[in-house]
C-alpha cells in the first residue's frame, strides 16, 4: 500500500465518521430513554475502554502470528456482528418529528444557535473542545516519547501507560451508571475538568514511570467522566428536533479538534520538549476549567440538569414537542440555593 492511499481511505474515514457520530450520539437517547440516558453512555464507554485495555493485547499477538493486513481484515469483518445488532433492534415509536425546511445552512445556524443561547451546553462545549485540542492529544500523541526519551521505559512501558489510561477511563465509566441524576452530574463535570487540568500538568513533571501510570489511570477517570456527564447534559436539555445537529457540533469538538491539537502538541514539543509541552496544555486545561467553574458558581448552572425554556428563535412547533416530550420525561430539579453546591464536586 502506498501513501497516498492511507491519505485517501483516511479522509474517507473522516467523512464516515462525520454522519456515524451524531447518528450515533443522538440514536443513544431512543434506545434507552431519557431516564436512563447517563446509565446507556456509561455502559457504552465502558465497553469501548475495555477494548482500548484488552485489544492491543489481543492485537499485538494477532500480528505477530497472522501479520497486521489480516488484523485490520479481522477487524472490519467483525462490524457485520454490530449490522446484525442493529437489524435486530426494535425500538418504541416515538412522536414524529415535524419535517424541517430543506435549508441546510439555515438548519445548521439553528443548532449553533441554540448552543450559543442555552448557557448550560455551551459551557459544556467550550469546556470539552478546551480538553479535545490541549488536553487528550497532548498525552497521547506525546506518550511514546515520554515512554521512550523521558521515563527510558521502552515499548513495554508504552504499553504499560496506555492500559492505565483504559483502565481508569473504564473504572469511570462503571462508577457513571450509578451516579444518580439531577446535579450531581454537573458537579462532576466541573469538578473531573478542574482535577484533569492539575494531573495532565503533574505528567509532564513525572520522572517515574510508576508515578507517571498512577497519574494516567486518573486522567483516563477525568476524561471519562467530563465527556460522559457532558453528553448526557447536552441530550437532556436539546429538543429532539435539534438533537442531531447538536450532536454533530459535539461529535466536531470530541473528535475533529483532536487533530489540532496534536498539532499543537508536537510543534510546542519539538521546540521545548515533551514535559513542556503536556505542562503547558494542563495549563490551558486548568484555566479554562476554572473559567468554567467561576461562571458556573456565579450563574448557578450546571447545577441542574432540568430543559430551560427554548431560545425565541425556534419555530412553534418546536416549543410544542418540547413541551410533550420533556413534560414527560424529565423529572424537575430544583437549582441549589447556595452558589457553592453547582461549583463542587460530590
Amino acid at each position: 500500500m502506498q501513501v497516498w492511499q492511507v491519505y485517501v481511505i483516511a479522509a474517507l474515514y473522516g467523512v464516515v465518521n462525520a454522519f456515524d457520530v451524531p447518528a450515533r450520539q443522538a440514536f443513544m437517547v431512543e434506545m434507552v430513554g431519557k431516564e436512563d440516558l447517563l446509565n446507556g453512555i456509561a455502559l457504552n464507554s465502558s465497553i469501548f475502554n475495555a477494548s482500548r485495555v484488552f485489544g492491543p493485547a489481543v492485537a499485538s499477538l494477532l500480528i505477530q502470528v497472522v501479520g497486521t493486513g489480516i488484523c485490520f481484515l479481522l477487524n472490519s469483518a467483525s462490524f457485520i456482528a454490530v449490522i446484525v445488532g442493529l437489524l435486530m433492534m426494535r425500538i418504541e415509536r416515538r412522536a414524529p418529528v415535524a419535517p424541517a425546511a430543506r435549508q441546510p445552512f439555515r438548519q445548521i445556524a439553528e443548532g449553533l444557535r441554540y448552543i450559543r443561547q442555552n448557557e448550560r451546553v455551551w459551557l459544556v462545549f467550550a469546556m470539552v473542545s478546551v480538553i479535545s485540542v490541549f488536553g487528550i492529544p497532548f498525552y497521547t500523541t506525546l506518550m511514546p516519547i515520554f515512554a521512550t526519551q523521558v521515563l527510558h521505559a521502552g515499548v513495554g512501558g508504552l504499553g504499560t501507560l496506555s492500559t492505565c489510561v483504559g483502565a481508569g477511563a473504564l473504572v469511570g465509566a462503571v462508577l457513571l451508571a450509578y451516579l444518580p441524576p439531577g446535579p450531581a452530574r454537573g458537579r462532576l463535570l466541573l469538578g473531573a475538568a478542574l482535577i484533569f487540568g492539575v494531573l495532565l500538568a503533574g505528567f509532564g513533571f513525572s520522572p517515574l514511570l510508576t508515578v507517571s501510570a498512577a497519574v494516567l489511570v486518573l486522567v483516563g477517570f477525568c476524561v471519562v467522566s467530563v465527556n460522559s456527564s457532558g453528553n448526557a447534559i447536552i441530550q437532556e436539555v436539546t429538543p429532539d428536533n435539534l438533537r442531531g445537529r447538536v450532536m454533530s457540533v459535539w461529535g466536531l469538538a470530541l473528535i475533529g479538534l483532536g487533530p489540532f491539537g496534536s498539532l499543537f502538541a508536537g510543534s510546542i514539543a519539538q521546540q521545548f520538549g515533551a514535559p513542556v509541552a503536556v505542562m503547558i496544555g494542563g495549563g490551558i486545561c486548568l484555566t479554562a476549567s476554572l473559567f468554567v467553574n467561576v461562571w458556573a458558581r456565579r450563574h448557578h448552572t450546571l447545577g441542574a440538569v432540568a430543559a430551560p425554556p427554548l431560545p425565541a428563535f425556534l419555530p412553534p412547533e418546536t416549543a410544542d414537542l418540547r413541551g410533550q416530550d420533556e413534560a414527560a420525561d424529565l423529572p424537575a430539579f430544583a437549582e441549589p440555593a447556595h452558589p457553592l453546591e453547582s461549583a463542587v464536586m460530590d
